[in-house]
């Protein structure tokens, strides 16, 4: 977790919650998603890996894991990812068609949380 300025938000304070992880920002590039998508991602990540989509826990697993996750932050909360997902209307898993990274690694997708004040960072690193 990471405290947010009082007055940062949107794309700026993303960049800034990452960057003070290591990270370069992405400007205007975030994709602000619903608190569903952004459950929907975080499940995805933690069920399956980047690089080749080899399942690393139950969906289920994952679901539990992923559900409280921002709960540390303040509401009202903001989603935000670097992720093309195409979310399963069907209550499926989601998919990554595409990214912007934000770091060296072959792959690399999340979701940054921003709350009142605070701001929680749930990220996945692959390599091929």
């Amino acid at each position: 977790m990471v405290d947010v300025p009082p007055r940062a938000s949107g794309e700026g304070a993303v960049d800034q919650v990452v960057q003070a992880h290591g990270f370069q920002g992405l400007a205007s590039e975030w994709i602000e998603v619903s608190a569903a998508d952004a459950q929907a991602i975080v499940t995805a990540l933690l069920h399956r890996d980047l690089a080749y989509g080899a399942e690393l826990m139950s969906l289920a697993s994952a679901a539990d894991l992923a559900t409280p996750l921002f709960d540390a932050v303040p509401e009202p909360h903001a989603y935000f990812t670097n992720g093309d997902w195409v979310m399963n209307p069907n209550g499926g898993e989601a998919t990554l068609r595409g990214w912007n990274p934000i770091s060296d690694a072959t792959f690399d997708s999340g979701v940054v949380c921003l709350g009142a004040g605070r701001a929680a960072v749930f990220w996945v690193q692959d390599e091929d």
